[in-house]
């Protein structure tokens, strides 16, 4: 409670664990502060990894009814709703970024949707103190443009008109925003995954500079992606998310000059769209790598 309730000492629990009920008392959540924490819930559970299906901290509460906008006949947005409308523009796929000035109260995490796109959500937890941000991203050339969103008290309260909306320019290496002091922040980057120049081969060819194709590949396309093995003398293929997972492996004897992937795991399950890095290795010894960008 005293990180979302900040400049309160003593704290007098809630006699609900809704926290923002009629008899909560001193403890009491106002709206916008029921929306950092959730925004910090939805946070801590995608860095430990966990599926989010209907997080109970999503929810605000007038009466006896719990919900993302208020009861008829306003059906006003609550500040909760902004967050899930924000948290929307995250993708499955991890990314690191870092803060050359780090704040000690400013967390962000990144994400690639698509690949064309990277969000970062950051949540600046300090009442007082605004971080001047030197953000880099990797495997992610910025075209320039960001979006951004922000949450404040200000624009998001029961009704309210919703985070405010900008752009910047010119963020081609560094993003450079400040962010103000008790905000949920959505940066939308727009550009395109690194090291992904675009194919221009036919359709079902591999060339001696092509290992993989296509590439990007989209799942929705219903054929295999192919790989090339050096001199037709066959190999092994491995592909791994980008943490280092073996997602999966493939083999074929000698003859084989390509090798056809179904885009099933180890598992038998079909992979998810995000960026994954593959090896060849031919049975002559032969090795390549390279990174394929998966959509939908």
């Amino acid at each position: 409670y005293n990180t979302y309730l900040p400049g309160h000492g003593e704290v007098v629990f809630a006699n609900s664990e809704w926290g923002d009920d009629s008899d909560a008392g001193s403890s009491k959540f106002n709206t916008y502060t029921g929306a950092m924490f959730s925004a910090h819930m939805i946070f801590s559970s995608i860095n430990n990894k966990l599926i989010i299906s209907c997080p109970w901290s999503m929810w605000s509460v007038t009466g006896s009814t719990y919900a993302l906008i208020g009861p008829p006949p306003d059906y006003k947005p609550r500040p909760r709703f902004y967050v899930y409308k924000m948290y929307k523009n995250f993708g499955d796929t991890l990314i690191k970024c870092e803060d050359t000035n780090p704040g000690g109260d400013l967390i962000m995490q990144a994400s690639i949707k698509g690949s064309t796109i990277t969000a970062i959500m950051a949540i600046n937890l300090s009442s007082t103190t605004g971080y001047n941000a030197q953000i880099n991203i990797s495997g992610f050339d910025m075209s320039g443009t960001v979006d951004v969103y922000s949450m404040n008290e200000a624009n998001c309260y029961e009704g309210g008109p919703g985070p405010a909306n900008s752009t910047l320019t010119g963020q081609t290496s560094t993003i450079n925003y400040t962010f103000p002091p008790f905000t949920v922040t959505c940066l939308v980057v727009r550009g395109k995954t690194a090291d992904q120049p675009p194919v221009t081969e036919p359709p079902g060819q591999i060339t001696d500079t092509i290992t993989a194709y296509p590439n990007p590949f989209n799942l929705a396309a219903g054929k295999p992606l192919k790989f090339r093995i050096d001199g037709a003398k066959g190999g092994e293929v491995n592909i791994y998310t980008t943490s280092g997972r073996l997602v999966k492996k493939i083999t074929t004897g000698t003859g084989a000059a390509e090798i056809n992937w179904d885009c099933l795991n180890e598992s038998g399950e079909k992979i998810k769209v995000g960026i994954y890095v593959f090896s060849i290795t031919s049975n002559s010894g032969a090795k390549k790598t390279g990174k394929i960008i998966v959509t939908k």
